[in-house]
């Protein structure tokens, strides 16, 4: 997806999760990741959320953010989108998380000129972005100076080999 740059091309076909985990404890050994194996919905969102002071929120579809900010609102749980606070939870703010000099930085260059994007009001555009936007509409995405996608094409991996990969992973995971 246009913002997982946590996985690498090496890990296809792993769960997300422990793809994840190992990024963020390479990142910082320290930080102890507890893993959710289940896919965050309206039924389960409340016992997932439950025991955390702060929520930051790295989901993949604006359903899953809209049940989990609901959520989050309900339980009076802090909720934040995965920008600099996470690099400072992560202990990395010094090279992560904000686009200044010197840093890390990752870009997404999004088309807002799409019928569900329509009528684009530019005085709002984050809140255009957040509720009308698909990752779909992203047209380029450049991380740390590397442009990973141009013209809505992944340039760093083959994406017919990863749908080929992911089909077998999923015919191996249901026994089909």
């Amino acid at each position: 997806l246009q913002r997982q740059i946590i996985h690498t091309s090496d890990r296809v076909g792993e769960r997300k999760v422990e793809s994840a985990r190992k990024s963020i404890n390479a990142l910082n050994p320290e930080i102890k990741v507890v893993l959710h194996e289940e896919m965050l919905v309206a039924a389960n969102v409340e016992r997932i959320i439950a025991g955390y002071d702060v929520i930051l929120d790295g989901t993949d579809t604006f359903e899953t953010r809209y049940i989990l900010n609901d959520a989050a609102v309900a339980a009076g749980i802090p909720l934040d989108l995965v920008t600099i606070d996470a690099a400072r939870a992560l202990g990395v703010s010094s090279t992560l998380g904000s686009i200044e000099v010197g840093k890390r930085a990752d870009l997404a260059v999004v088309s807002l000129r799409r019928p569900h994007t329509t009528p684009f009001y530019p005085a709002n555009v984050i809140s255009h972005l957040v509720y009308s936007s698909r990752g779909s509409d992203v047209q380029a995405t450049i991380v740390d100076g590397r442009v990973l996608m141009a013209g809505g094409v992944l340039r760093t991996v083959d994406e017919g080999t990863v749908i080929e990969r992911a089909q077998e992973t999923a015919k191996e995971l249901l026994g089909a």
